[in-house]
């Protein structure tokens, strides 16, 4: 649900987005949830994990879809963060201590 709010890695285009997984995984199975990126519906048509993405070789397109994967992780661990210390404040707050 996270990364379909996030914008397309590759256009830009901002979300909804399609969850792209990428990275080695067994036939008819999809690999770890850790290895995802935000592709727009017209770019996750086009690309597999043999086609590269406009402009980009194979390789280019996984160093961005791996920078682009911990780029979401570290963000989402962030977030997370901040709810968590918002929820303490007025935990805090609600009960009159300061």
């Amino acid at each position: 649900a996270y990364v379909r709010l996030q914008p397309c890695c590759s256009c830009k285009r901002p979300g909804p987005s399609d969850p792209h997984h990428f990275g080695a995984h067994p036939t008819g199975e999809k690999c770890s949830d850790h290895l995802v990126v935000a592709l727009c519906r017209e770019e996750h048509e086009r690309v597999t994990d043999t086609l590269p993405l406009l402009g980009l070789d194979m390789e280019g397109t996984m160093r961005l879809f791996e920078q682009e994967a911990l780029r979401l992780l570290s963000q989402r661990v962030q977030d997370l963060r901040e709810e968590r210390s918002g929820l303490a404040t007025v935990s805090v707050l609600q009960w009159g201590v300061a």
